[in-house]
């Protein structure tokens, strides 16, 4: 079941919610997603997980348990609990998350923070990065530019 969810901002900053069950509680102005589900903004990021809500009163989604997101410019992101702030343009989490960009290069964070308009991620913490060559570097504060496929960090260590 695919529902079209609609911003009360404009067309161009619709949530395209698809899942096998899907409920709306008109009251409250929350979308329950539950199996399959897939959310997609016109940006094109797209946010896979089992389960999810959309409160369309503060444009924000929740996803519960593991959740897989295929940015726009096609990194991937594996966590669990992330939010998606569609007001502010930002997808966040508090829990252990997996960035992966498209030539295969890892970075493991406790936190991070997406802004889908600048496509820059941001993340303090204990930061590790395996590149695709399997080098290790360690970072307690990173910026990872999608755009222009750069990545900046401090106190970083390499091994």
């Amino acid at each position: 079941m695919t529902v079209l969810i609609l911003s009360s901002k404009s067309l161009a900053e619709e949530l395209i919610v698809d899942a096998n069950q899907v409920q709306l509680n008109k009251e409250n102005k929350v979308v329950y997603a539950e199996g399959n589900v897939q959310i997609s903004d016109n940006k094109r990021n797209i946010i896979f997980t089992e389960k999810a809500e959309y409160n369309k009163l503060n444009d924000l989604v929740r996803s519960f348990g593991e959740t897989d997101i295929i940015t726009s410019e096609k990194f991937r992101i594996q966590g669990k609990n992330i939010l998606y702030d569609n007001k502010k343009g930002i997808i966040y989490s508090t829990s252990e998350t997996v960035i992966t960009d498209i030539n295969g290069n890892q970075v493991y964070v406790n936190m991070f923070d997406y802004s889908t308009s600048k496509k820059m991620f941001f993340s303090q913490g204990d930061i590790e990065v395996f590149d695709n060559k399997t080098n290790k570097y360690s970072f307690s504060e990173i910026y990872i530019d999608e755009k222009n496929r750069k990545i900046v960090g401090s106190d970083v260590k390499s091994f």
